[in-house]
């Protein structure tokens, strides 16, 4: 369930967690999240006083003012209830439950990873899943909050520490701020004009064999050898991406990940901004076409309140772009 179980710090650097004085902190939860008391509850001051607020389900407790909920992304959940403090935006969906309740009152088979809607295993293939609500406007004219989840397999052949980039933990979720914000589309054939507020987050398992991808995973390697005129290389509309290990030295590895994801999701080479061609980022941004552009590559200008599979779209469609080579 992607649960922070166990944190822990090799202090003395020999290699070797002694478990007398390098644990810091053990959380075992009930299945809703409450976490169990009476043991496990000494907590070291050698931890991240941040970093140990990721418990359950690798989410973030908010314990201002003693409200003691988790931050899901979409709602707030307070595990002592089992339930939402928000309500279900995509409610209208699932008229038989309670807009409130958590992963349908059964935390053991389903998860809902960003607060939208509960999924089972068989719902949820590694994948990119776009997640429309709050739709506005008509035929000609659309307005939606877009949220993105990229399923990533971070392939660490080159055995670095990654302790410093985006990709800490053994598995995550990672937010692209960059990808963040107003996204402006215009489909011609329909006549369709979308102006739509998106996020993009990652959902990512570290591992260092290609034996561990899944099937429909993006997998980004991380690699010792030189890659020729550059420092990464994606698959353009694809899901294959490759970044130098050196850039972790460098302070440029988030955002040499970034700019490849960029191109994952079908975004070409720019004179500037994270997309640029130079391979230097002293500015990240992206602009609302380009933000557009992703959109388009996920979703019909028509679509509506939903939950769309990249792995179950026609490539036909004239919205879908094809994987056109490495960039």
């Amino acid at each position: 369930m992607g649960n922070v179980r166990l944190s822990y710090t090799d202090a003395n650097n020999n290699g070797k967690i002694e478990s007398a004085s390098e644990i810091i902190e053990e959380k075992n939860y009930y299945p809703f999240g409450l976490k169990h008391k009476g043991y496990n509850n000494i907590v070291k001051p050698l931890g991240n006083s941040v970093a140990q607020k990721f418990g359950y389900n690798g989410k973030e407790l908010n314990d201002e003012l003693g409200i003691q909920w988790y931050d899901f992304g979409a709602r707030n959940y307070d595990a002592s209830l089992g339930r939402w403090m928000n309500l279900d935006p995509l409610a209208e969906q699932m008229r038989r439950h309670s807009p409130y309740n958590y992963a349908f009152d059964n935390p053991i088979y389903f998860i809902d990873p960003d607060g939208m809607a509960p999924m089972s295993p068989k719902d949820t293939p590694p994948d990119v899943i776009t997640t429309v609500s709050n739709t506005r406007g008509d035929k000609h004219f659309k307005q939606r909050n877009i949220s993105i989840k990229v399923t990533l397999t971070v392939v660490n052949s080159a055995g670095v520490d990654l302790s410093k980039t985006m990709f800490s933990k053994p598995s995550g979720s990672a937010s692209l701020s960059s990808f963040k914000g107003r996204a402006d589309g215009y489909n011609r054939v329909l006549g369709v004009k979308n102006i739509d507020n998106i996020s993009i987050a990652v959902d990512y398992k570290v591992v260092e064999s290609l034996d561990d991808i899944g099937k429909n995973d993006h997998v980004m390697i991380i690699t010792d050898k030189d890659i020729t005129d550059a420092v990464g290389v994606a698959e353009l509309g694809g899901r294959i991406s490759a970044v130098e290990s050196g850039t972790i030295a460098t302070g440029q590895f988030d955002e040499t990940a970034e700019h490849e994801i960029g191109h994952n999701l079908t975004l070409d080479h720019t004179d500037y901004g994270l997309m640029n061609d130079k391979g230097t980022f002293d500015n990240k941004h992206v602009t609302k076409e380009e933000k557009g552009e992703i959109v388009s590559g996920q979703l019909n200008p028509n679509d509506e309140d939903g939950i769309y599979k990249d792995s179950q779209l026609n490539q036909g469609e004239y919205y879908k772009k094809p994987s056109r080579g490495f960039y």
